[in-house]
């Protein structure tokens, strides 16, 4: 087996999957696609080559924590491993963003693991972060936004996405006790 798939074992075991379950069993309107854990894997690798391909100078060198990260939000969020049987519109015209939710979770705990000092790769649930205040909404909510629209548009950046994690570990930094 492979480093990204010993890897994605424990990051399914421990922060994906669970993440999943708690969405499907807290709604009936929610399930888990079929061969999830494969759809996401093969997204992130896709991301991940795709990464080290285009914007690294030595293709064969790993990703940074925030490239990861990245990658991993963005395999989730392509991947949509969470299905419901109604339409994508809530009653109030809002849209569900459940699998951008778990994207971030996800993406936000495997940063947090890499920033701390237990080099056991102690990715789990749940994890500290804080946000910025937004001048518009929540911080948070708008992120999930983001990630919603970068789907319907087909647009997943992972520099983009992974300046974004840098700047959000940046202000957490003055939270955590690394």
């Amino acid at each position: 087996m492979d480093t990204i798939a010993k890897n994605y074992e424990v990051i399914w075991g421990k922060v994906i999957e669970p993440s999943l379950k708690e969405i499907a069993q807290h709604s009936d309107n929610f399930k888990i696609k079929d061969k999830a854990k494969e759809l996401i894997l093969n997204e992130y690798k896709e991301f991940n080559n795709h990464c080290k391909k285009t914007y690294m100078k030595n293709p064969s060198n790993k990703l940074d924590r925030h490239k990861v990260s990245a990658c991993y939000i963005l395999a989730i969020v392509k991947a949509s491993p969470i299905i419901t049987d109604s339409n994508n519109l809530l009653s109030d015209g809002e849209f569900y963003t459940v699998n951008e939710e778990i994207a971030l979770t996800v993406g936000l705990s495997i940063l947090r693991a890499f920033c701390s000092n237990d080099k056991r790769y102690p990715v789990s649930l749940p994890f500290d972060f804080t946000y910025p205040k937004a001048s518009h909404g929540d911080y948070r909510k708008n992120f999930v936004v983001e990630l919603h629209f970068t789907k319907e548009e087909g647009n997943y950046n992972i520099l983009s996405l992974s300046h974004t994690l840098y700047l959000l570990e940046q202000f957490n930094q003055q939270y955590w006790k690394t």
